[in-house]
């Protein structure tokens, strides 16, 4: 039976991990460039933070399901290779902290869902999972920031310190916004 192509099949958990780990550097929670700890070398990506994939390995699903591969077998071996090995190259691979990695993986969820006739992706497999097999928490950009808002002024709520909270959120949007622009899929249409 043929495997389909999926996200998944582009990523290797383990070695995208341990590439990342080798980089210099890694993004806080306030969204900000700092040097990997060296307890992150020593134990592990920990709980919070995540590998991001500059290129999200959903597009490269999406593309090739616009040209009628979805399945492994479509592709010759040594350019499924290569794919992969992409995919999990040092280039494309950030360590982030993983509120940071949902909100991108929901913005690049909705980009496809919002292509013209579906046209990058392929048919939705279930309503509620995403295109790629995927569970999608978000559909939609507005919902997304809803959501942060919401988490947001709970936080500032439950601290007291709405008016500095408010400061800080704004910076931190912007940050986040400055990190999806240069590490997002821009759709030219």
């Amino acid at each position: 039976m043929p495997q389909p192509i999926t996200r998944e099949t582009f990523i290797d958990l383990a070695r995208a991990e341990a590439t990342a780990l080798t980089q210099e550097s890694m993004y806080d929670e306030d969204v900000e460039q700092v040097p990997i700890p060296e307890s992150f070398r020593k134990f592990g990506v920990p709980r919070g933070y995540s590998v991001d994939f500059a290129l999200d390995p959903a597009l490269l699903v999406a593309f090739l399901a616009k040209r009628g591969i979805v399945n492994e077998d479509q592709i010759p071996h040594d350019l499924l290779r290569d794919l992969k090995d992409t995919n999990n190259a040092t280039e494309n691979l950030k360590i982030v902290p993983t509120c940071v990695y949902d909100d991108k993986r929901a913005r690049v969820d909705a980009a496809l869902e919002r292509a013209p006739d579906n046209s990058f992706g392929s048919p939705r497999i279930d309503k509620g999972v995403g295109e790629f097999g995927y569970i999608s928490k978000f559909t939609a950009k507005p919902a997304l920031s809803r959501e942060v808002a919401r988490r947001d002024e709970k936080e500032g709520a439950d601290t007291g310190e709405k008016e500095e909270g408010d400061t800080q959120r704004k910076a931190m949007m912007l940050r986040r916004r400055h990190y999806y622009e240069n590490h997002s899929f821009k759709n030219s249409s």
